[in-house]
């Protein structure tokens, strides 16, 4: 099954289907514009509704553009997801419409009711059977070539500017964007 995330009166979408099979009447656009990040917002409403409820439906689940999904959707998809919880995303956070951050398992799939994460970081480190990284990066871009990446990175950046806004500050950050520090 392939689903937009939050779907509309014509097509489903996770969220729409969530809400159909738990009862709810599925918010719209238009109903949650009053909030900064209506997103986050129907996502955090249906798990407060209906958090304990939640059966684990799909066998495995895959994350496309996760960069701009909120942490309620991932704590949603945590909860749906049949153990042993694969779950597979896929980000770009050069492409976040939001911020430039990697986030991490413990802060983007919630907390159990004893408070601890449903994921913790050391989930992602390591590998799977048979040699398969948990955690991998595209070594290519396939939209782009390098040299225009790194100018736009740059240009991105600010790196050449007097008021550089570089995010970035520690190895693991550059590392995990692909670039090398010496």
């Amino acid at each position: 099954m392939v689903l937009h995330a939050w779907g509309g009166r014509r097509k489903e979408g996770l969220y729409s289907f969530l809400c159909s099979q738990y009862g709810l009447s599925p918010k719209t656009l238009y109903e949650t514009k009053h909030v900064s990040d209506p997103y986050q917002y129907i996502f955090s409403d249906f798990l407060a509704k209906k958090k304990d409820e939640i059966l684990p439906v799909f066998d495995m689940v895959l994350i496309d553009e996760a960069q701009d999904s909120p942490p309620a959707f991932f704590e949603t998809i945590y909860h749906i997801t049949k153990d042993p919880k694969r779950i597979i995303w896929a980000y770009d956070e050069f492409q976040s419409l939001n911020e430039l951050k990697i986030s991490e398992p413990e802060s983007l799939f919630g907390l159990n009711n004893e408070g601890i994460p449903n994921l913790n970081n050391d989930s992602i480190k390591g590998q799977y059977e048979f040699g398969i990284d948990k955690d991998y990066m595209l070594p290519n871009s396939y939209r782009n070539p390098r040299k225009v990446l790194v100018y736009a990175h740059g240009l991105g950046l600010g790196l050449y500017s007097k008021n550089a806004k570089v995010p970035m500050q520690d190895k693991y950050s550059w590392e995990a964007r692909g670039y090398k520090i010496k």
